[in-house]
C-alpha cells in the first residue's frame, strides 16, 4: 500500500476495508501526485520545472578553468566579455553578484540562480545548449 499523499509504502495491519489514504497502485517518481478525481497518480503541474531544478542542481559542479574556457571555445566570449554582457544587461544588485561570480568563484554551478539567469536571460543560451556546453567543459 501507499500513501496517497506522499507515495511512500504503507503498512496495514491485518485485514479489512483499506483507509481511503492508500492506493495499491505506487508513485511513479516524485514529479507525480494522486488524483482522487482520475483514481491515480497524475503529473504535477509544475513537473517540467521541478525536473529542470532537480538536472540543475544534479549536474555537479565546475571548475573555474572549465567553465570559462568551455564559455569562450563555445560563444568567443573571455570573462572581460562577459563581464560586458552582464553590464550591458544587469544593475545593481544582480549585476555585483553576477560580476562577482564570474570574476571570483572557484567552482560554476547551475543550481546557482543568479548563474543560471545570466546563461538564459543575458547570453540567451537555452537548456539544451547549456547542458550540452555543460558536459562538454567536464573534459577540459
Amino acid at each position: 500500500m501507499y500513501s496517497k499523499e506522499t507515495g511512500e509504502v504503507v503498512a496495514i495491519d491485518g485485514p479489512g476495508v483499506l483507509p481511503t489514504t492508500v492506493t495499491t497502485t505506487p508513485c511513479p517518481d516524485i514529479y507525480h501526485q494522486w488524483s482522487e478525481k482520475a483514481n491515480s497518480w497524475v503529473e504535477k503541474a509544475d513537473a517540467a520545472q521541478l525536473r529542470l531544478q532537480n538536472k540543475r542542481n544534479t549536474v555537479g559542479i565546475l571548475s573555474r578553468m572549465q567553465m570559462l574556457s568551455q564559455l569562450e571555445i563555445s560563444l568567443g566570449k573571455n570573462k572581460e566579455a562577459l563581464v560586458e554582457a552582464a553590464e550591458n544587461a544587469l544593475s545593481g544588485v544582480e549585476l555585483i553578484k553576477i560580476r562577482n561570480y564570474i570574476l571570483e568563484t572557484q567552482n560554476f554551478s547551475l543550481g546557482n540562480d543568479n548563474w543560471w539567469a545570466f546563461l538564459t536571460d543575458v547570453l540567451h543560451l537555452d537548456e539544451k545548449q547549456i547542458f550540452n556546453f555543460w558536459n562538454e567543459a567536464i573534459h577540459i
